[in-house]
């Protein structure tokens, strides 16, 4: 049986639901999300395109559930533009240029949660894809087929630092943080069953299950395979990172000291040509002393080799600190993929009886 069919099996035998999961048809989420800007409309102010667009939200002939975050329903077209008109005040910046809020639809098969539901995972959402910054509030409407929500959102953040932008990827980063939301929820409901006497993390699982399904990850060996490549590389890029920076580091110490031999071969000089008096000793002590120790540690890194010239270090050390920077942006992605797949295969392990987790920290070290 391929893996992800198996856990899925596995994930509603242990955790049976009181109602149907709202987020799997045919092996798919299917909790449907989009986000829409909402500009001013023409011949209305910003506060009445506002109220326009929330009374359709706050309609009591759809509403079946509502609620909110730092703002209250009602009169939260205007708590939006207070926020807007604080900000232009502070930064000088006009804020009812652009979009004025934004709306977030989400909607849910036939039958599959009842509003109250809809509308916890619906705040939800809106709380992790606003991180807080934002005002929101959420109707969950249930006069179609299907219950859906409708959240709304102040493009200004509360604080006033600044304003929410659109990005490319939006609309895909949103579905996948609904995905999340949804198979959380699905099985937060549960009675807590135990497996291998522990109460097992369910986040972890929904997360695990998620990563497979977008990664076409169905066999176990594969999944497997990923995670010690990817162990690997992590490795492989840490130990690459460390002899860069060790060559760095001795090519700046050659370059200090190679200018620091060239500032005090003079005095070492005049020093010879005194036929090494005490007297001239006495005044250049300290110089003749870093002449010395230049010279000890220019012999000592190139042990013999021939000293390169100045234009030649320079060139090498700028070569080194630009692999350096290259390596470090590698490592951290490197990093977060290692951990991504240590974990997704720990939670697999563990729903499998594979191990007790330990193996994968260690394997992480």
């Amino acid at each position: 049986m391929a893996l992800l069919t198996f856990l899925l099996c596995a994930y509603f035998t242990l955790f049976p639901q009181k109602c149907q999961p709202t987020f799997l048809k045919g092996g798919t989420l299917t909790a449907t999300t989009y986000i829409k800007p909402h500009k001013q409309a023409a011949k209305r102010t910003a506060i009445q395109s506002l109220k326009d667009r929330f009374d359709y939200g706050l309609n009591p002939e759809k509403l079946g559930a509502v609620s909110s975050y730092l703002c209250d329903p009602e009169t939260a077209h205007a708590e939006f533009m207070l926020v807007k008109g604080q900000y232009q005040a502070e930064t000088g910046r006009t804020a009812e240029q652009g979009a004025l809020c934004y709306q977030i639809r989400q909607a849910f098969p036939q039958g599959e949660v009842t509003p109250e539901e809809a509308n916890r995972i619906g705040y939800e959402t809106a709380m992790r894809w606003t991180k807080g910054k934002y005002q929101f509030f959420v109707c969950t409407h249930t006069d179609k087929g299907h219950i859906h929500n409708h959240i709304y959102y102040n493009s200004t953040a509360y604080d006033r630092s600044r304003k929410f932008r659109n990005f490319i990827g939006s609309s895909f980063a949103l579905r996948r943080l609904s995905d999340r939301v949804c198979l959380e929820h699905a099985l937060s409901v549960v009675e807590r069953p135990k497996l291998h006497s522990k109460v097992y993390n369910l986040k972890q699982m929904a997360a695990a299950l998620q990563f497979l399904q977008e990664h076409g990850l169905t066999d176990y060996d594969a999944l497997a395979e990923q995670t010690t490549a990817a162990v690997d590389r992590f490795h492989a890029l840490a130990g690459e990172i460390q002899s860069t920076e060790a060559r760095l580091s001795q090519t700046s110490e050659l370059m200090a000291a190679v200018v620091s031999y060239a500032k005090t071969r003079p005095i070492f000089d005049g020093y010879k040509a005194t036929k090494y008096s005490k007297k001239y000793l006495a005044q250049h002590d300290a110089e003749l002393a870093d002449y010395r120790a230049a010279k000890a540690a220019i012999n000592d890194i190139l042990d013999g080799a021939k000293l390169p010239k100045m234009d030649t270090l320079k060139k090498e050390r700028q070569e080194l600190a630009d692999k350096k920077k290259a390596l470090y942006a590698e490592y951290r992605e490197a990093q977060r993929q290692m951990r991504e797949l240590v974990a997704v295969k720990g939670s697999v392990d563990h729903l499998l009886g594979l191990t007790d987790g330990r193996e994968n920290k260690a394997q992480e070290r």
